[in-house]
């Protein structure tokens, strides 16, 4: 039987990953993405830090010309009371123009089935279209934007060619 001879670096990783496998293993991780970044975990953005920047886009946008992306609003004391539905495909299309973190679907999808506070997806009429929306639910007593006092307003909507006025 012939015998090769292996180099020393080669050796020496053997003894390293037999003595502490786990060390060796994170350090050849850490090495892979270093050199490959586009494979490393992409930064979340995570659902409480998402709808509020939302509520800030609908609510800078009253009385505009256009809403940022499609929702419907029914404040308190309506039946459906005090739910913001919002489209989750043009939220996303707005969300890339205007922040720099980038957004990762899948997990932002799964974030939304899993919390207490949103209800969804569900077809709403969004300027007379069934919109396929999710919709984020707080208590009557807090409501989500702050309208004017002592309005009979049923519900508020948003496209991207259309944004609600209240003067």
């Amino acid at each position: 039987m012939t015998q090769i001879k292996l180099p020393k670096e080669f050796t020496t990783y053997c003894e390293a990953l037999q003595r502490n496998p786990e060390k060796v293993i994170e350090e050849l991780i850490n090495q892979f993405l270093a050199e490959h970044p586009e494979n490393s975990e992409p930064n979340y953005i995570f659902l409480q830090d998402f709808i509020p920047p939302i509520i800030e886009a609908l609510d800078e946008s009253i009385n505009s010309n256009r809403g940022p992306f499609r929702a419907k609003y029914y404040p308190p004391p309506q039946e459906e009371g005090n739910v913001l539905w919002f489209h989750l495909t043009s939220v996303l299309s707005w969300w890339k123009k205007t922040n720099a973190e980038a957004l990762d679907s899948p997990h932002l999808k799964k974030e939304l089935h899993e919390a207490d506070y949103i209800i969804g997806p569900k077809a709403i009429n969004i300027a007379g279209k069934a919109t396929w929306c999710y919709g984020f639910e707080q208590p009557l007593d807090n409501p989500i934007l702050p309208l004017p006092e002592n309005t009979n307003i049923i519900s508020l909507e948003w496209t991207e060619t259309h944004a609600p006025k209240l003067q």
